[in-house]
């Protein structure tokens, strides 16, 4: 793994055309992340990626044994922006300030109940990665992009609640 890290970054320092975002909610991991990499093409950004009303909504599980499990995260999740007056839509924030319209690749792996709504405002993206594809993150995500007939699967595996990736097809 580490080898693969470095030769990404060594390709990521040659090349001019590379801008990486990284969104962090919690303000101590987003301390060490901006210290870690401090790059020119590095934006780090300490917000939550949409907006608190875009989260989640776990009414459907109200039957189901998670239903405590998920609400409790829920309401930690929603507490931690609120007490740490933590930015929101970083998304649209990124897309805006930075002049981008649709990103080259996106990895989906942030909190539990935001990542339907992640995945809304990043579709179109040439390389879009998920985590948790056996879980609520991304199981709806994951299941939507098998059925699109503009992306590909390029790699699946199961294990840990699983993750895929998909890559747009080049219509032209």
């Amino acid at each position: 793994m580490e080898a693969h890290r470095l030769s990404l970054m060594g390709y990521l320092k040659k090349s001019n055309k590379i801008n990486l975002f990284c969104l962090e909610i919690s303000k101590q991991r987003f301390e060490v992340l901006k210290k870690r990499f401090n790059y020119s093409w590095f934006y780090p950004y300490n917000m939550s990626s949409v907006n608190i009303d875009e989260f989640k909504n776990i009414d459907c599980f109200i039957n189901d044994i998670r239903y405590f499990r998920y609400n409790t995260w829920l309401k930690q999740d929603i507490k931690y922006i609120v007490d740490n007056n933590i930015e929101c839509d970083a998304i649209n924030f990124i897309k805006k300030n930075h002049h981008v319209e649709y990103f080259d690749c996106v990895l989906i792996d942030g909190s539990a109940f935001t990542g339907e709504s992640d995945f809304k405002k990043i579709y179109g993206s040439r390389i879009i990665m998920l985590d948790d594809v056996i879980d609520i993150k991304n199981e709806k995500n994951h299941e939507i992009l098998l059925s699109d007939e503009n992306y590909f699967l390029m790699k699946f595996n199961s294990t840990r609640n699983g993750y895929s990736i998909f890559k747009k097809i080049d219509k032209s």
